[in-house]
């Protein structure tokens, strides 16, 4: 059965001694790591990113290397609502979105599920 999502990214400053936590049913597991540590560690296999977090944390990689950066990105940034295509093939199910909407990553095939 075909699972959907409808998922929205927020930007927030963390104080220092803000501790990571998981809820054990929607998140279980968690850790604070920076946008071009996580694109890494899930390239290297240690944890799957689904198409919508990689894409943003592509962008924060490339539009935030500070806090403040983000910021100011995101405070320049028009919100879309997309619902990327998915197209299942031999080699994985490939995620795209228009290339006009902010993000560097608008195509990615992912080998196995997602979820």
């Amino acid at each position: 059965r075909p699972k959907r999502f409808d998922t929205k990214f927020y930007l927030i400053a963390a104080p220092e001694t803000q501790s990571a936590s998981h809820d054990n049913g929607e998140s279980v597991d968690s850790a604070w790591t920076t946008p071009t540590k996580a694109l890494g560690d899930s390239d290297a296999g240690i944890w799957t990113l689904v198409f919508v977090t990689r894409a943003n944390l592509i962008r924060l990689a490339e539009r935030g290397a500070t806090v403040e950066a983000a910021f100011k990105d995101a405070a320049n940034t028009e919100i879309h609502t997309l619902t990327p295509i998915i197209e299942r093939g031999d080699g994985g199910m490939t995620f795209s979105i228009p290339e006009n909407m902010g993000y560097s990553l608008t195509k990615f095939t992912q080998e196995k599920p997602p979820i």
